[in-house]
């Protein structure tokens, strides 16, 4: 009975240590993995500092201005070179204003000038002169109630250009209109005044329109020639022509004169300058028939 009870105790006693054997590798395996976990863990880091040496801290170049990059000198000679450039044109503009300055001066002393001129022209074609004929001719029917008066300049292409609008008007108003023409020889024209005495001269053999409209027609290239060969086309004598011309110089002279005081008494400032009924007028036709349909109606 002895040796059964001590063989039950042993078995007793074997199985309580195997149970803790059991117990503590369990135990130790749990540490063991966990040792490897962490052990795998380090290795996987290690291999990916391996992989990226650098990705964990960027690098950065500092440039100092004691230790300047190439490019930066490169930058520095380009924007120099721009500075002189541009201090270049700065000073040629500085020049250019100089020398511009006396001509945008005199610009403006101009268009100063036209705007007073404009500003007295509007003034001028407000009133109404009393303009005498005295011993103008007259073209057209000498009793009409509407009387066009032209100061002109022989020499001056606008007076060429606008001949046409006094005829016009006559051929409008048949019975209605006279015309009659002074002189205004501008001083620059220097044949201004020889062709207003040779159509003077004109009018002592009765063709003083003939020679108006000869002249006025192209008076491009005038000189005396020029008058003697339009006095042949219009059926003058030359050589009493040429003999008026020299015996009546004075009295033709005095004649440009009245017409000139009279010009600078009614305002003219320049040619060709037309007054209707004694109110200035610009050379427009339409405006014109406006002007002397209103005047008739009166």
């Amino acid at each position: 009975m002895n040796n059964r009870l001590f063989v039950a105790v042993a078995i007793l006693v074997m199985g309580f240590l195997l149970f803790v054997f059991s117990v503590v590798q369990n135990n130790n395996n749990a540490i063991l993995d966990r040792v490897a976990m962490q052990q795998e863990k380090i290795l996987n880091i290690q291999q990916g500092l391996a992989l990226k040496p650098n990705s964990a801290a960027p690098s950065f170049q500092i440039v100092t201005p004691s230790q300047p990059a190439a490019a930066s000198s490169g930058s520095n000679v380009d924007v120099n070179a721009l500075l002189n450039k541009i201090a270049a044109l700065e000073s040629r503009l500085a020049s250019l204003e100089t020398d511009a300055k006396p001509v945008i001066d005199q610009v403006k002393a101009q268009k100063a000038a036209y705007e007073q001129q404009r500003k007295e022209m509007e003034e001028a074609m407000k009133k109404v002169h009393d303009i005498t004929i005295g011993n103008s001719p007259v073209r057209g029917n000498k009793n009409a109630p509407v009387t066009l008066v032209e100061f002109t300049d022989f020499q001056c292409p606008y007076c060429s250009r606008f001949h046409s609008v006094s005829q016009e008007l006559l051929k409008a108003y048949p019975d209605k209109v006279k015309f009659v023409l002074k002189n205004y020889p501008l001083p620059f024209h220097q044949e201004a005044k020889p062709a207003a005495k040779a159509v003077l001269a004109a009018k002592e053999q009765g063709k003083y329109w003939e020679m108006v409209d000869a002249i006025l027609k192209d008076n491009s290239a005038l000189n005396t020639a020029k008058y003697e060969e339009l006095a042949k086309s219009i059926g003058l004598n030359v050589d009493k022509f040429r003999k008026d011309l020299k015996a009546n110089d004075a009295a033709y002279e005095k004649a440009l004169q009245d017409d000139m005081a009279l010009a600078a008494a009614v305002s003219v400032r320049g040619t060709p300058a037309f007054y209707l009924n004694g109110r200035m007028t610009p050379p427009d036709v339409s405006a014109m028939k406006a002007a002397i349909d209103e005047a008739l109606k009166k």
